[in-house]
This record gives structure tokens, sequence and C-alpha cells, in this order.
């Protein structure tokens, strides 16, 4: 005979057909190996299919699941560990460059954002607000991040069409899909803003560098091509030495500087 059992091996889990002897051998010979717990159940303490259900519904971990709904039912702002207790918890990131985007449009305007020199986005992370202001809604965007950008994901969305997909999103958009037209990454200038940095920018002569400006640049520069990210968040490269900055380098970082020493005050 037949029987529909669960198997788990090094390639996947998933139900199965086997023959009831074999389905015993996998066990301990009298019995076929143990199904593993409903999920469902285990979750909330119930499921919809109930005693038809081919996983296992163990009472202890129902009676665990109604004990923590009924904790939420008291206190619904707790805070709940997601991944477990003792670990911070996952925090979902997904699309919040364009939650941003949208804010910042409503809040603003896409006519005073165009205004001057664009948008400077300070501690832009990835870069992905800047590259969707400017190649989403035509207005010019600066970076100053001290990591190396990474746009694979933004890019992959425009090659694709998602951000014209939904129709809800359309009022925050200012161009149409055109598959000819290739995306612009925003200007990027990897510097760490450093006290030195931030006391020459804040003296107002900044468009003339002179040589504090330039000392305090360089620095700037330095110090943000010593840092790499890790598990453990910027961390200053061991040897220090400068890697290649993926097409970035110092000819290009300096034109990118000098660029800025020609923006007015608008920006």
């Amino acid at each position: 005979s037949l029987c529909l059992w669960y198997l788990r091996d090094l390639r996947r889990s998933s139900l199965s057909w086997l023959h009831l002897t074999c389905a015993k051998n996998l066990g301990d010979g009298v019995q076929p190996p143990p199904v593993p717990s409903c999920k469902h159940f285990l979750r909330s303490g119930c499921c919809h299919y109930g005693a038809s259900c081919f996983f296992a519904h163990p009472v202890e971990a129902g009676l665990a699941a109604a004990e923590r709904l009924e904790k939420r039912r008291q206190a619904p702002n707790a805070k709940v560990a997601n991944r477990g207790d003792g670990r911070r918890n996952r925090v979902k990131n997904y699309s919040r460059a364009s939650v941003l985007r949208r804010w910042v449009l409503d809040t603003f305007g896409v006519e005073r954002l165009r205004e001057g020199s664009g948008v400077l986005d300070v501690a832009g992370g990835k870069g992905e607000l800047a590259w969707e202001l400017q190649n989403l809604n035509l207005v010019p965007s600066v970076v100053v991040e001290p990591r190396i950008l990474e746009l694979q994901s933004v890019e992959r969305k425009w090659r694709n069409g998602l951000f014209w997909r939904n129709p809800i999103f359309h009022s925050h958009l200012h161009c149409a899909r055109d598959a000819s037209v290739s995306p612009t990454a925003p200007a990027h200038f990897r510097l760490l803003l450093t006290a030195a940095m931030v006391r020459w920018l804040a003296s107002g002569r900044w468009p003339s560098r002179g040589q504090h400006g330039e000392e305090a640049f360089e620095e700037a520069r330095k110090r943000a091509a010593d840092l790499r990210w890790t598990r453990k968040g910027l961390t200053v490269h061991e040897d220090g030495q400068e890697e290649d900055l993926e097409g970035e380098d110092d000819g290009e970082c300096r034109d990118s500087e000098e660029q800025v020493g020609q923006q007015d005050d608008s920006l």
C-alpha cells in the first residue's frame, strides 16, 4: 500500500508518496518518521484544517501560542521580538527610499526640488533616494556618503518596469517608461564629514577652498576611503590601503568636488 508522507533531506522538504514499508524503514522500522509540527498551529494555536491537517498539533505548542496572544491583547503596544529573545528585530526596509521620495515630493513639490542645484543627500546610504529623484522625477541629486553606492536594486527595478507597474504611484513619477533610456547615477562625493570639514563648510568660505579647505577635503576623502562596511558596521580598514572605487578614481572625485565649488548658495 502507498502512503503520503513528509520527507526532509538535504535538498528539499516536501510531501511524497511512499510505500508504507519504505516509510516505516525511514523511521524506527515500526512507525514512519515523525511528522513536523504545523507552523500555523505553532504561531497562533489554531489551524483551519483542524484534525484533518497532515502536520502535528502539539498541545503544549497550542497553549504557548494562546499565552502569547493573550499577552499581546493585554499589551498591544509592547515590543515583540520577531527573531527570538535577545536578538535585534529584523526591520523590513524594502522600498523605504521610494516611500521617503514620495513624502519629499508631497511636502516640497517637484518644482521646488528642481530649483538651484537640486537635492543634496547627506549620509545617503546606498544612494537609492538620490537615484530615484534624479531618474524618476528629473531632480538633480548629489550624494555625500563615505561608502560606495549600491544601485543594483533600483537599476533592476528600472529595467523590469517595476516603478510604473502600480498606477497608484504614477502621480509621483515625472517620466514615462522608455526601454531605450538608460538611468544615470547621481553625483557622489565619497567623503566623511569630519570636524575640520564641518568647520570649513560652516565658515562660508567653501566656494574658494583655500589651504584649510584643501586639507579638510583631503582628510575627509582619505578617511572615507579607509572605511569598510562589515557586519559590525563601518570600520577602519586594517592595512589602511585604499581600494579602487569601481570607476570612481581620485580624478573623478576631484572633478565632482570642483563642481560643488561652482554651485550657488541655493544648494
